[in-house]
């Protein structure tokens, strides 16, 4: 898959953010150039809309074999395409594990921004070869202390419990993550959150993010990936794994 900006109407899936072109993207080539595009919205100036809105957390995970800043000059158009379009921010954490996602971006859209997008359906995984981008979900906060979506955070490990539960689970597992938040994530932030009920598509439909010092992240995923392993009967899918956020954007 050759992951460069689009230059005419999409075919099929093409996402190196694992976004769908479902209609012809903005053609932007720079981030200052996105940014000027997005959309105008009606808030105090300094104010975040997100703030202000309600919003959708779409998480894209990405398997590849490239460097990181290989993998980043080939991911930042599409980024740019979206801020056009209305994607508040993007923040990209990097994994250092050999399992599991080498990237995963954390994509905060203004509610009817996002429906407008992707209307009521995200696209499936893209790519093969030197990348491979998967929808984990889209998805609504469900409870959260010490977290701003907006920014990164340098200096701590986030903790990543990807749950994929049975629908009529979804009622136990979100609470079961929120009080896993609760005692793990104390004091340095957490966030917990559920599948978008208007949104089909994903792989997952519920994820916690934990954020720990270095020194207990290790013990933290062991305590998550045990909690979840009792859930069995709610759970088909799980996955724990740590990341160190790089970038945000804008």
């Amino acid at each position: 898959m050759r992951l460069s900006p689009p230059a005419g109407p999409a075919s099929g899936i093409i996402g190196l953010v694992a976004f769908a072109m479902l209609s012809q993207p903005a053609r932007v080539h720079n981030l200052d150039e996105a940014i000027a595009l997005r959309p105008h919205r009606d808030h105090p100036q300094g104010v975040s809309d997100v703030l202000e809105h309600p919003q959708v957390i779409q998480f894209v995970g990405f398997e590849t074999s490239l460097p990181k800043d290989a993998f980043l000059q080939r991911w930042e158009p599409f980024a740019a395409s979206f801020l056009a379009r209305g994607l508040d921010r993007v923040v990209l954490g990097e994994s250092d594990a050999a399992s599991g996602f080498h990237f995963i971006s954390r994509n905060v859209w203004p509610e009817a921004r996002f429906r407008a997008v992707f209307s009521s359906r995200l696209p499936g995984d893209a790519g093969g070869g030197a990348v491979t981008a998967v929808q984990v979900g889209a998805f609504q906060v469900v409870a959260s202390e010490g977290v701003d979506l907006l920014a990164t955070r340098h200096g701590v490990v986030k903790i990543v419990a990807l749950v994929r539960c049975r629908h009529d689970a979804l009622g136990t597992i979100a609470p079961l993550l929120v009080e896993l938040g609760r005692q793990r994530g104390a004091g340095i932030g957490w966030a917990t959150y559920a599948a978008d009920p208007s949104t089909r598509g994903g792989r997952f439909n519920a994820v916690l993010e934990l954020y720990a010092s270095e020194e207990s992240a290790d013990q933290i995923c062991v305590a998550l990936t045990e909690a979840l392993q009792r859930q069995s009967g709610h759970i088909e899918e799980s996955r724990v794994q740590t990341l160190r956020e790089v970038l945000a954007l804008p």
